[in-house]
């Protein structure tokens, strides 16, 4: 009995003791909650966190919960359901977000807690989440249950069993509507893409589907609305991976709110479904739409679109989020603290939704970090979205509170683009990359404004041209051009605006908005001056006899900016006036008298104790009629605005308008359109004692006719001189608009380097005639002397005579030679009519009128020319050809690529004795400078096919022969100073990789490609001799020769390997013939990798402006592998440039990099 009482002790002792062990030991990490964003185990260094590094996130925290405390009213759910439903109510369910958080960093809080479970028993007693007002909507309900869903995932262990059940349910119930709301075909956020109803419906679907999912009953359920709505989310980031600036179509505000869901979502994505985004391109850029949209101060933003002063939703969650993601180098951080530093908070709303995400995301290692050229002004484009930006003197602007402004700080931005943005455009209008796509339907770009020409200039940081942000969808509306008279607007008769106005929501419901065309012409700054133009004719109904409808917009300084308006009416057009609006949405316009009041008119705006002015004229010499007023909209968000409202008389085809918009300390003497031409119009304004003339080219679509009017190829070009006695003394200085220009005091200067190849090309071609001339009479007169003393010594006259003869016939040949052909020679003797007054001063290029290249390129087979060429396809600069050797004999057998994508062609074969030609024959190098200045002289007369455009554009010939790398040099003498050679390589791994892929799985290829080896390996190159061919060639038939037949690898890595390395190595050694100043050599893989710097890098080489939209469809090409070579199976992008790692073995690219070493080194190519 006691051994039992003993046993029992000892049992006893034992439970005790492991309970006690038991209650040392910390949670499962497998509990159910919580584990949406972070388990039970991180809540001890959150807690810890809360006091150190994210201590300013959590006073914030604090600081709402705070208010929800003490303004519990209108903070906490009403339990009645009409009280409820009476009003926008999503704040009930935003609060739940920061309240959770809260109650996870201070447990100690009770009273906080217990307000989050009233608030979610009123929740769950509702029949209903919805607004009275719109029964349909569904955006409230989501914005509930998210809250609901992420507040019982946070505080589940505090819950009791009957409050677990009774949440759960209403959260399934309410996942469950929304979920059946997503596949109603008439709900229209079901089945559209990249808007925020979408985003927030969605993401409230997941979060209540992944809190469900942990309950058994309910998993099966709960895994069916998590693949729903992960593939509707997943879906909208593959679409906006083809939005490649980063922007969101909806503006700053909206775009907040559609970001907020999506952040959460992809933490979701990384966390819970095994998904990630590491190279995802929208991504990527996202954080410079956040950035160069912001005004200086860091308080405002640029306002497009419906929105509010700034943003709706964060933005600091989701600027953590990019830093911890994606980024990870401190620049949204640091952007971040800015905007916090600044004051700026957002509505309590948008607040209490992401508070818990800022502190969730925010990663204190990555530390604060300012981007490059923050203290600098910088011109950032968003080609998508159709935006421009120009800022300056961020790092100056004065701290909140200081009344005095930067002088050097400007803010300027641009709009003229197309609807929803190009890429969305594009699908909608043209075949989209996924079969998901089917219409415009998919799509809902209803807060999008009738904008399109419209622009925000805040001199010295201070707003004075400002959007007029959330209202009703009226042209009038926007800093914009309305025409009449018309009766069709039933907002602005007798006027009208452009397509899609005159409803709540812009009216995107027909084909008609999507194909309106507007686009951003150009935008470039050159030293504090900027330039940004864009078209946006077909905006305006077809009706009103539009031809062009042209804005330019040239900051003159910080404080002064010119907008430039140009219409050129049709023939049958009957609009006779045309409007123009601009809006301040705090401060009132007053009309006033100018200093010339019989010539000009003015308006003016005090802000603070300083005063604006706006000044205008038109081309026609009258007065245009002017209206200062208001509008209150106060039935949306923002309420008012006011404006300037300027009408002129369109008068004869074209009529130009003027206006400058000036700050305070701009003393305005003159404005005047002092000649206005067909073709352009000069402007001319005194400034504080400085003449400012402006030359804009209007007929900006014809490439030819800026090079007439301007003497370059930009758009607009500014001279500058001081009057009055104070600029006694000074030069004038021009400053042209255009990447890589000269900008010049009087004359442009380009340093002169390198040797006699740079010498003027036709001063050349005589000098080759006039020195052998000019030696042939020295001799002469020597020989003259010589006879008249040696009369006696007739052998010598004779060898004398042998001698000038000889010398004679070698000048001629070698005169010959340098032309290869008569016909080029008497060409190059012509000088073009374009090159004009060009020669050397002081060892100095002097430039008075740059010449329109004519632009060729070439590359070995898939190496890259296809790549290059859509530079010029995308661009309406250019009109692009393509042509194979044989094209060149043949009248009218040029082939037009432009709009041809992909064709194949006989020159996807090598051919080696072509590679390495660097003579043709005689009659095909007539053939090619025949058609050379055939074309020159009219393309169409080479095909009569060519669209007009041909003969106003610039030619760029695609080259597909990979041999004219090495007749570059001798085609200068044909082309003259207007040739522009592009020779694209490829690292010889991926390069070889690719033609091994392609061999074996392509049999035409490799029987074409096989002949043209064995005839390589018999040495039968037609008329091969030790000047027609590059001595490359040479080496490569050694190699052959020297191998036993049967030990030949045909078409293996060695042979190919060996071309690559010969072909380049003639290519590289050849172009150093030729003057820099004429020709480039570029890898692929910059044109991949580097897309924009590279683009650029091209076009400076042009002595072009690059286009805008096409700079936007060649990242799109390049990055997310929409591109293939033709005939070839291997899209490019990124992953194709480093496919050879893992395709090739270890010993293959050893032997690679053995053969290539030395070309890889030229072209920094590193080797493994």
């Amino acid at each position: 009995m006691q051994l039992v009482v003993i046993l029992r002790g000892v049992l006893l002792l034992s439970i005790c003791s492991l309970v006690s062990s038991v209650k040392k030991m910390p949670k499962p990490s497998r509990s159910l909650h919580p584990f949406l964003y972070f388990n039970e185990g991180d809540i001890p260094r959150m807690r810890r966190q809360a006091n150190t590094t994210h201590r300013t996130m959590a006073a914030r925290i604090v600081k709402v919960v705070n208010h929800i405390k003490q303004f519990p009213k209108g903070n906490l759910p009403p339990a009645d359901w009409n009280e409820f439903s009476s009003k926008w109510n999503e704040i009930y369910g935003n609060n739940l977000c920061a309240l959770a958080i809260y109650c996870v960093l201070y447990e100690d809080d009770k009273e906080a807690r217990n307000m989050v479970f009233r608030s979610m028993d009123i929740l769950s007693a509702l029949p209903n989440w919805r607004v009275k007002a719109s029964l349909r909507d569904d955006v409230p309900v989501a914005h509930s249950l998210t809250g609901m869903a992420t507040a019982y995932d946070f505080l589940y262990q505090y819950m009791t069993k009957e409050q677990r059940i009774r949440y759960m349910e209403k959260i399934v119930n309410v996942t469950a509507e929304l979920y059946v709301k997503s596949l109603d075909r008439s709900v229209w956020w079901g089945k559209c893409y990249i808007q925020n109803h979408v985003a927030t419906n969605y993401m409230a679907i997941l979060t209540g589907s992944l809190v469900a999912s942990k309950q058994v009953r309910y998993s099966k359920l709960a895994t069916k609305w998590k693949l729903r709505a992960n593939q509707m989310l997943a879906r909208n980031m593959d679409i906006l991976n083809y939005v490649v600036d980063g922007s969101m179509n909806e503006g700053v505000s909206y775009g907040s709110y559609t970001t907020r869901s999506l952040t959460q979502y992809l933490c979701f994505a990384v966390r819970h479904l095994k998904m990630t985004f590491p190279k995802h391109i929208w991504l990527q850029e996202h954080f410079w739409f956040m950035y160069y949209t912001i005004l200086p101060g860091f308080r405002e933003t640029i306002g497009i679109g419906d929105s509010g002063l700034g943003w709706y939703y964060g933005p600091q969650s989701q600027l953590y989020f990019l830093d911890r993601f994606i980024l990870k180098n401190g620049y949204a951080n640091w952007l971040a603290s800015k905007i916090q530093e600044s004051g700026f908070v957002s509505s309590m709303s948008g607040l209490t939704s992401t508070v818990h995400t800022e502190f969730i995301f925010y990663d204190p290692r990555i530390l604060p970090k300012a981007p490059p050229y923050f203290t600098k002004e910088h011109m950032h484009v968003f080609n998508d979205w159709g935006v421009a930006v120009y800022r300056s003197g961020m790092s100056t602007y004065p701290r909140p509170g200081v009344e005095s402004t930067s002088e050097e700080a400007v803010y300027l931005s641009f709009k003229c683009g197309v609807l929803h943005g190009r890429a969305v455009n594009q699908m909608v209008l043209a075949r989209p990359p996924v079969p998901w796509i089917k219409s415009w339907r998919n799509f809902n770009p209803g807060h999008e404004h009738l904008d399109q020409g419209s622009f925000v200039f805040a001199p010295y940081g201070i707003p004075f041209i400002t959007e007029t942000y959330y209202g009703p969808k009226y042209t009038w509306l926007n800093n914009a051009l309305l025409f009449g008279p018309s009766f069709a607007s039933p907002c602005s008769k007798p006027l009208e605006g452009q397509i899609g106005e005159c409803l709540k929501w812009f009216d995107y419901r027909s084909i008609v908005p999507w194909r309106a065309r507007g686009k951003i012409v150009t935008s470039s700054s050159e030293k504090g001056l900027v330039l940004m133009c864009g078209e946006m004719a077909s905006w305006y109904r077809g009706s009103l006899g539009l031809a062009s409808v042209y804005r330019c917009l040239v900051l003159l300084s910080p404080g002064v900016l010119l907008v430039v308006d140009h219409v050129e009416r049709k023939k049958e057009s009957t609009t006779n006036h045309m409007s123009a609006f601009f809006h301040n949405v705090k401060h009132e316009f007053h009309l006033e008298e100018c200093w010339d009041s019989h010539q000009y008119s003015c308006a003016g705006m005090n802000i603070g104790n300083k005063t604006f002015r706006t000044i205008w004229v038109n081309s026609h010499g009258t007065r245009s009629a002017a209206l200062v007023g208001h509008y209150d909209y106060s039935q949306f968000k923002n309420g008012k605005t006011n404006f300037v409202n300027i009408t002129t008389p369109l008068h004869d085809k074209y009529t130009r308008m003027a206006y400058l918009f000036a700050g305070p300390r701009n003393d305005i003497k003159l404005l005047r359109i002092s000649s206005a031409q067909d073709h352009g119009v000069h402007i001319s304004t005194v400034i504080n004692d400085v003449r400012y003339t402006v030359a804009l080219v209007t007929k900006h679509a014809l490439t030819t006719v800026r090079f007439d009017w301007l003497g370059f190829g930009g758009f607009a070009k500014v001279n500058i001189e001081k009057t009055g006695q104070s600029g006694s003394g000074m030069k004038a200085k021009t400053i042209r608009f255009v990447v890589g220009a000269a900008n010049e005091t009087n004359k442009a200067f380009i340093r002169r380097k390198g040797h006699q190849h740079e010498a003027p090309e036709h001063g050349h071609s005589i000098l080759l005639l006039l020195v052998p001339t000019l030696s042939f009479l020295s001799l002469l007169f020597c020989y003259l002397k010589v006879v008249r003393k040696l009369t006696s010594r007739f052998y010598f006259k004779i060898v004398i005579v042998f001698l000038l003869v000889a010398y004679v016939l070698i000048a001629i040949v070698e005169f010959l030679h340098g032309c290869t052909g008569l016909s080029s020679c008497l060409w190059n003797l012509t000088p073009s009519k374009i090159v004009l007054n060009n020669g050397y001063r002081n060892g100095y290029l002097t430039v008075d009128k740059q010449s329109p290249p004519f632009v060729v390129y070439t590359s070995l087979p898939w190496a890259g020319g296809e790549i290059l060429g859509e530079l010029f396809k995308s661009n309406d600069d250019f009109f692009h050809l393509e042509m194979n050797n044989q094209d060149f004999g043949q009248s009218f057998g040029v082939k037009n690529e432009t709009k041809t994508r992909r064709v194949h062609s006989s020159t996807e074969n090598l051919d080696p004795c072509s590679m390495f030609q660097i003579r043709q024959e005689d009659h095909e190098s007539i053939n090619v400078s025949n058609w050379f200045r055939r074309y020159h002289r009219d393309p169409k007369s080479l095909n009569p096919n060519f669209p007009q455009r041909a003969q106003t554009s610039l030619p760029a010939v695609h080259m597909k022969d990979p041999g004219w790398g090495l007749r570059f040099h001798w085609l200068r003498r044909v082309l003259g100073y207007r040739m522009k050679a592009i020779i694209v390589v490829r690292d010889p791994r991926s390069w070889v990789n690719t033609w091994l892929n392609e061999l074996r799985i392509n049999p035409i290829l490799l029987t074409n490609t096989k002949n043209f080896v064995m005839k390589l390996a018999k040495a039968r190159c037609a008329n091969q001799d030790g000047n027609g061919y590059a001595s490359e060639l040479g080496a490569i038939q050694e190699l052959f020769l020297s191998e036993h037949e049967e030990q030949r690898d045909m078409l293996g890595i060695k042979l190919l390997a060996h071309l690559w390395a010969a072909h380049t190595n003639a290519v590289l050694r050849m172009a150093k013939t030729v003057p820099k100043i004429y020709i480039r050599v570029i890898r692929l893989e910059d044109l991949v990798l580097r897309p924009k710097k590279t683009t650029q890098r091209v076009f400076q080489f042009l002595s072009l402006p690059p286009s805008p939209s096409m700079e936007n469809q060649f990242q799109q090409i390049t990055r997310t592998g929409q591109f293939k070579f033709s005939t070839t199976h291997e899209n490019v992008g990124p992953g194709m440039l480093n496919s050879w790692k893992k395709s090739l073995k270890s010993n293959e690219i050893r032997e690679i990099e053995s053969i290539c070493s030395l070309v890889m080194s030229q072209l920094r190519y590193k080797q493994k």
